[in-house]
Parts: C-alpha cells; structure tokens; sequence
C-alpha cells in the first residue's frame, strides 16, 4: 500500500484504539456477525429465489454474492496478500482474529454485493427496504474497522466491489428475466 494511505488507515484505527467503548464492541460484533462466511445474504439469496415474486431479487443477491467471492477472496485478496492491521502494528483487537488477508474486506464486499444487488432490484417499489439493506452494509464495512480486523482503506475498497458487484448482478438478473420469461423471475 502506499505510505499516505497506510498512514490515513493506522491514524484512524489508531484513534479508535484509543478510545475503549465496550457497547460499541458488542454491537460491532454483531453486525460483523451478519456476514461471516456469508451465511446469512446466501441464506436470504435462497429465501428469495424460491416464491415468484421474490426470485429475481434472490438471483440477483446470489449472482452478486458469487462475484464477490470470485474477484474478492478468491483472486484480488491472494494477489494484495496485505496482512491484517493487528499482524502489523501493536493494536488490540475487539473480535475474533481472522487468519485470512485484509484487502479488502471479504465481509464488506459481500455485504454492499447482496444489500446492492437487493436495493437495484426493489428499488422502484420498496424504496425504505432498500436504504435500510445499504445501511446494514454500511453497519457492517463499520464494524470491521471498528473491530481493527481491517484498515478503512479495505473496508473502503470492498465497498465498492461490492457494489459493482451488486449492480451488475441486478443487471444480468434483469436481462435474464426478459431473455427468459419462462423463468419466472418477474
């Protein structure tokens, strides 16, 4: 990483460090908690691809959800090969230690893929679903910097790709429902 932002991600997780709030511990552990392994966006992605009405929200969660663990953990996070900030520096830690690398942040990344993906998908109709989906992601990419399991830039950068992620899945969950009425994804 370049020095400025390392030095922008140890200044702020640094800082947060120094302050020691245990009720924000525990909140940031559980919605740290709703995306580990992505159990619960692929959960609510195969909830959703079941009834009609909802399946090509549950497409789109689960063709967003593939991408991120496709370009995210599986090809940009081996290729970075960024450690994890308390490997690094001297900074304690507020959860379970993750073994994996740090850039970017799988947890974010997956989910910003699936409340994106949801959000492009209902949008039109369920406008307040939607922001609330974002705000989770958001709650989420918080907790992980919150915790010091990742620098912001990462969290940051897997907010993005997720979101990338996410419009293209509605994208293709669209076209696939015109291509393919016989699908029933509308």
């Amino acid at each position: 990483m370049p020095v400025f932002i390392e030095n922008f991600d140890l200044s702020i997780l640094r800082a947060i460090d120094s302050l020691n709030i245990p009720f924000l511990n525990v909140i940031a552990q559980g919605f740290s908690l709703l995306c580990e392994h992505g159990l619960l966006p692929i959960l609510l992605a195969l909830a959703l691809l079941v009834p009609k009405r909802t399946r090509r929200v549950g497409m789109a969660m689960a063709v967003a959800l593939l991408l991120s663990v496709i370009f995210t953990n599986i090809t940009i996070k081996p290729l970075v090969a960024r450690p994890r900030p308390y490997v690094k520096y001297d900074i304690q830690v507020s959860a379970l230690l993750p073994h994996d690398l740090s850039f970017p942040s799988g947890h974010t990344s997956v989910a910003f893929a699936a409340a994106v993906a949801y959000a492009a998908t209902v949008w039109r109709k369920h406008r307040g679903v939607a922001i609330a989906a974002i705000a989770v992601a958001l709650l989420v990419g918080l907790s992980r910097i919150w915790l010091k399991v990742h620098y912001p830039s990462d969290v940051i950068v897997g907010a993005l790709l997720g979101s990338i992620y996410g419009l293209a899945a509605a994208a293709i969950a669209r076209l696939i429902s015109r291509k393919f009425p016989k699908l029933n994804l509308d």
